[in-house]
């Protein structure tokens, strides 16, 4: 299923070769236009075989675009239910763009892995 968009942001989002739910892309659409990222950023540049523990302190899975512009992490239950809060995420949006240092790293999408509803994965970039 190709990137599709309704007046809240991407629906679906196809990374590598799979399609991938998104979840509350309406604030994440605004930073990723912002920044200047399309929306089909990974769909050419990613594969889910290169995901493996990143050896950081919580030990979620994470890979590297194959372009290297874009890390793809698991996002373990309990950072996903701060940042999955509505105020936080407004909050988070307007910092975001209003950030003017490149080395400033963000969150540009959120998708579920459909093999596993339960892997709620992020993109930082």
């Amino acid at each position: 299923m190709p990137e599709t968009r309704n007046a809240a942001g991407l629906e679906w989002l196809t990374v590598g070769n799979v399609d991938c739910r998104t979840v509350k892309d309406a604030h994440f659409k605004l930073i990723r236009q912002v920044s200047g990222i399309p929306d089909d950023f990974l769909s050419d540049t990613f594969d889910f075989g290169k995901l493996s523990s990143g050896g950081g302190k919580g030990g979620d899975v994470m890979a590297r675009s194959s372009d290297g512009k874009y890390f793809v992490k698991q996002l373990n239950d309990g950072d996903a239910h701060s940042l999955l809060r509505d105020e936080f995420l407004s909050e988070y949006v307007s910092l975001v763009s209003g950030a003017s240092d490149e080395l400033f790293l963000y969150f540009c999408e959120l998708f579920l892995f459909p093999q596993r509803m339960d892997m709620l994965l992020h993109f930082v970039t």
